[in-house]
């Protein structure tokens, strides 16, 4: 992750920026996209207020101005992190040292990792009352309709916010054209659907969410390891593709299931199953047309376990030696064409 930062607090200088009573701090550029601001209070990942509407036009590749004024001093520092698709990419609230209820310190990310543009900004012992903050971040070269830049502080000795720990949160909406002159727009910030399994259960599971990922990852839902597969899929809504509805049950606890379809037809019938959770698009993938792929992408393969184990589950995975060891095991091939496909991904670069 490429990005440059550039540092400056300016003290004294407050007349062109808008007064905030009570607050902690504020976004003044880019808009906030609460409509009236409460100094970043309230529940992540963007505190509370009612919704400003406000999406600002920026280029991707190039360095994104940041201005915060921060009203109420307490030793502390900032993160920004950028989700592309949901604003549940965003990243949890870093873990806090506490001592009596008062915050000591919150982890720093050395080295930022996606979505986390950059970690450890405006880092500060002492500060005057009221104090501008600015930085310059570059921002990946991606196309995104609604994109979300957050920024959180963390405040030390300092007890939690309602709803907030003891950090403050606030966002804005960038709509973000990348710019060719920039380079080649940035893959890495393409969804890709991470595969993990749970051996326990057998069962298989996907996501393109990087929340949920780090979860999994960090033993959040405990039994769940990678199988060390993924591929890339296309972010909801992106023209020419199909988007794809997710589906959960615990119909058949102890195990549960999820279910990934992008035929509307298909998602409009599981809704009406009482069995089944609509979770919502999670993200596209190609028309799989009768079964052939376009250049550029890639065959996604749909397997179900006809429900071995006394539970439904469903295997998706563009590896047809993957696809060959589940038939041998009695799995179903689903989907259009001879190989049963779902639908086109793009391949990875």
């Amino acid at each position: 992750m490429r990005y440059r930062c550039m540092v400056v607090a300016l003290c004294g200088m407050f007349g062109a920026f808008p007064s905030v009573a009570n607050a902690h701090f504020t976004l003044v550029d880019p808009p906030s996209a609460v409509a009236i601001d409460d100094g970043g209070k309230g529940a992540p990942p963007c505190g509370e207020g009612p919704a400003s509407n406000v999406v600002t036009k920026v280029q991707g590749g190039r360095p994104l101005n940041i201005t915060l004024i921060e009203t109420t001093i307490h030793p502390g520092h900032y993160r920004v992190a950028l989700s592309v698709r949901s604003r549940s990419e965003l990243p949890p609230d870093p873990d806090v040292v506490v001592e009596d209820g008062i915050s000591v310190s919150a982890a720093i990310q050395d080295q930022a990792q996606r979505p986390v543009l950059a970690d450890g900004l405006f880092v500060h012992t002492n500060a005057p009352p009221r104090v501008t903050w600015q930085t310059a971040l570059t921002l990946p070269n991606i196309n995104c309709a609604r994109c979300t830049l957050q920024v959180i502080e963390f405040m030390a000795e300092h007890g939690p916010n309602v709803g907030g720990g003891y950090f403050y949160h606030h966002c804005a909406d960038l709509q973000i054209e990348a710019d060719p002159a920039a380079g080649p727009v940035d893959r890495d910030w393409d969804p890709r659907a991470v595969e993990f399994y749970h051996a326990a259960f057998d069962h298989y599971f996907i996501s393109a969410n990087p929340a949920e990922v780090q979860a999994l990852d960090d033993g959040t839902f405990s039994g769940w390891g990678r199988t060390g597969l993924s591929f890339n899929v296309y972010p909801a809504g992106t023209n020419g593709t199909q988007d794809v509805c997710r589906f959960f049950s615990l119909t058949f606890d102890p195990k549960s299931s999820h279910f990934y379809t992008p035929s509307q037809t298909e998602c409009q019938s599981v809704k009406s199953n009482p069995n089944w959770l609509y979770e919502g698009i999670v993200f596209a993938l190609g028309p799989a047309g009768a079964g052939n792929c376009p250049g550029g992408t890639q065959q996604l393969f749909r397997l179900y376990n006809d429900g071995q184990g006394g539970a439904p589950n469903h295997r998706y995975t563009t590896d047809a030696t993957v696809r060959s060891a589940m038939l041998a095991r009695g799995w179903i091939a689903e989907g259009v064409g001879a190989l049963g496909v779902i639908g086109c991904v793009p391949v990875p670069q």
